[in-house]
C-alpha cells in the first residue's frame, strides 16, 4: 500500500496550542511512497525525541506504554509490510546516524570530545538499533 506522506514531518515539529489547534513546522514535501516509509520515519523520530539531552545519554526514552500503543496501531500490517517496515527503519536509523556525525563535526569542540561522543553516544545507540533490525530482516 502506498500513501501520501510529509517527508520532513517528525514528532518534534507538531505543536498543539491550548485550544487544540495543530501547527506543523517544516513539514517538507508531499511524497507518494509505501505507507511503511512514513511509519518508519515516525517511529525513529519518536525514539529520538530526547536526542541531544543528558537523559538520552543515560538511555532515557519514551515509555514502553507509548511504544506499545504506537505499535498496536500497526498490528494489521502483513508479513511483507513488516519486512518492508524494517528496511525503512534501517534506512531511517542510518540516515540519522550520518546526521549525528555531521552535527558533531560542525561543532567547534576538541577532537577528543568529538571522538568520545561519536563512540559512546552516537555509535552505541545506532549500532544497537541497526543490529536489532538486521536480525529481523
Amino acid at each position: 500500500r502506498h500513501s501520501y506522506t510529509l517527508k520532513g514531518l517528525d514528532i518534534r515539529n507538531i505543536l498543539i496550542n491550548e485550544k487544540g489547534l495543530i501547527k506543523l513546522l517544516d513539514p517538507g514535501k508531499l511524497k507518494y511512497e509505501p505507507e511503511v516509509a512514513g511509519i518508519a520515519r515516525y517511529l525513529v523520530t519518536t525514539e529520538l525525541l530526547y536526542w541531544g539531552k543528558l537523559l538520552f545519554f543515560i538511555k532515557f526514552s519514551i515509555s514502553n506504554n507509548l511504544k506499545n500503543s504506537i505499535m498496536a496501531g500497526f498490528s494489521t500490517l502483513s508479513l511483507r509490510e513488516k519486512k518492508l517496515l524494517n528496511i525503512f527503519l534501517l534506512k531511517e536509523y542510518i540516515k540519522h546516524w550520518d546526521q549525528a556525525y555531521n552535527n558533531i563535526d560542525l561543532k567547534f569542540w576538541p577532537k577528543l570530545i568529538k571522538k568520545f561522543l561519536k563512540k559512546y553516544y552516537v555509535d552505541n545507540f545506532f549500532i544497537e538499533r541497526v543490529h536489532s533490525i538486521i536480525s529481523k530482516i
